[in-house]
């Protein structure tokens, strides 16, 4: 406890050595700061009344500013109090000692409201700071703890202000995370969009795995083993069946048609799901940004580059070379696609809000 209310101490020790010239004023600003100190909704009314009553004047009125500051700060007003305190500082006829004490009293309240300028008024603090008060107090920069707080600050005003500055900590380091992207998506937006991605990609991965309902080929109803199991067509055949069946073999008029429907309907599947798995987690990445009009033309601009390149060879005239690329390489350029859309467009909002 050896600096709990060091600013206050130092205010009713510099105003009971003035009291002893027999100064009305002194004496009852001396109990007013007494009050504020103590807890309670009796202590800060009498606090108020005391101050109200007075007429402070010349040196006195820097030091009322300042008991004022402290008794607004005990009731959670955190940008009166800091101007009160300010209105010591900016007056020519505080004390030194006032005026450290204003001066550490708003760092403090600064940094319990989560105030941007906390860390420099803390600083201007220490250049005011002629009794090295401070010396020990660099082991905790970001922190309100019991000994360095406001004297009478409820303890739920504390706890609310370190709540909402570790927010505020969190959306900023989630900014400079994101800061080549535009810097102003939330820390929720981030996870939702970071998870889009993530399923999309996974759902890539297992879509071959899905399209094959089963394990024994519809044809001669072998089980496959786990060595062969990898061999297994989009159809569900075995290998052997399915070579014979490419080979010309004797199947089945209707088995042949239904190899042939199962297949085609399997890669079309396949087709329908990139195209607008990468069409939806597009727009919704934009529609994560704020503004929906963006997530119109993203939505054109990604369904027909993913429709070119997932496409078979003849509805792909103009990237002949793509065309001729297994499915699975189509895929693989149609979501490389999508992310470069992505780091493109981000980049450029970043660009023009930073020229901003």
């Amino acid at each position: 406890q050896a600096h709990h209310g060091y600013c206050n101490d130092t205010c009713l020790r510099a105003l009971d050595a003035r009291a002893a010239a027999t100064s009305a004023p002194d004496a009852v600003l001396a109990q007013i700061l007494l009050d504020a100190r103590k807890s309670g909704e009796r202590s800060r009314k009498r606090a108020w009344d005391l101050l109200r009553e007075g007429s402070w004047e010349g040196a006195m009125a820097p030091v009322a500013d300042n008991v004022r500051g402290v008794l607004l700060a005990s009731e959670g007003h955190a940008s009166r109090a800091i101007a009160a305190f300010e209105s010591v500082l900016e007056s020519p006829d505080a004390w030194p000692e006032i005026r450290f004490a204003a001066s550490f009293n708003r760092y403090q309240v600064a940094e319990a409201a989560g105030v941007s300028d906390s860390q420099t008024y803390f600083q201007e603090a220490r250049v005011l700071d002629t009794g090295d008060a401070l010396e020990n107090i660099d082991e905790h920069p970001n922190t309100v703890s019991e000994w360095l707080r406001v004297p009478g600050l409820p303890n739920s005003y504390f706890v609310e202000a370190n709540r909402a500055t570790s927010e505020s900590r969190q959306q900023e380091a989630a900014n400079e995370l994101w800061a080549p992207w535009g810097g102003d998506l939330k820390t929720s937006e981030c996870i939702l969009l970071c998870g889009l991605v993530l399923l999309f990609s996974a759902g890539l991965i297992g879509l071959r795995r899905f399209t094959q309902p089963s394990k024994a080929c519809p044809t001669c109803s072998s089980v496959m083993s786990k060595r062969d199991a990898p061999k297994q067509y989009a159809a569900g055949y075995c290998p052997d069946c399915y070579s014979l069946f490419m080979q010309g073999a004797s199947l089945t008029i209707d088995r042949r048609r239904e190899l042939e429907e199962r297949v085609d309907n399997h890669a079309k599947a396949i087709k329908q799901i990139t195209i607008f798995g990468n069409a939806t987690v597009g727009g919704l990445g934009f529609l994560l940004r704020g503004n929906p009009l963006r997530a119109l033309p993203l939505l054109g601009l990604v369904t027909l580059g993913t429709a070119l390149l997932v496409a078979e060879p003849p509805a792909s005239p103009f990237l002949p070379g793509i065309a001729e690329a297994s499915f699975d390489g189509r895929a693989t350029l149609a979501t490389l696609f999508l992310l470069c859309s992505y780091v493109v467009s981000w980049s450029m909002t970043w660009r023009r809000r930073k020229s901003l």
